[in-house]
């Protein structure tokens, strides 16, 4: 089943917060349903809490914000999420326990066709 990754590389404020605004756009030009994985690359022995939402830029699939809980090379399914054929924004948004300021986060994020 094709999958669609993409990275998202954000920085943590002086009290181990993030957040990030990213385009995630599928091939072709219609609506999709995949189903969503996150997983934090790095740094090692991080564990990371926070949101991860998928909107479309014009208005025509607005997802739930979904919920993660996650450690260092750990594969968090985040379930269902609707992709429009056009542009779409991911946003990750959350903290890290204990806070880790200043700490660059890589998320891989991948979405595969549901059939």
């Amino acid at each position: 089943m094709p999958t669609i990754v993409q990275q998202v590389q954000v920085t943590t404020d002086v009290h181990g917060a993030y957040q990030k605004q990213e385009n995630y756009n599928p091939p072709g030009w219609f609506n999709l349903t995949v189903r969503i994985h996150a997983k934090l690359l790095s740094p090692a022995n991080t564990h990371a809490i926070g949101s991860y939402t998928v909107v479309a830029a014009d208005g025509s699939v607005n997802n739930p914000s979904q919920a993660f809980d996650a450690t260092t090379d750990q594969d968090v399914d985040l379930g269902d999420t609707n992709l429009s054929g056009g542009d779409n924004t991911i946003t990750v948004a959350g903290r890290t326990e204990p806070p880790k300021p200043n700490t660059v986060l890589v998320f891989e994020i991948s979405g595969t066709l549901e059939v």
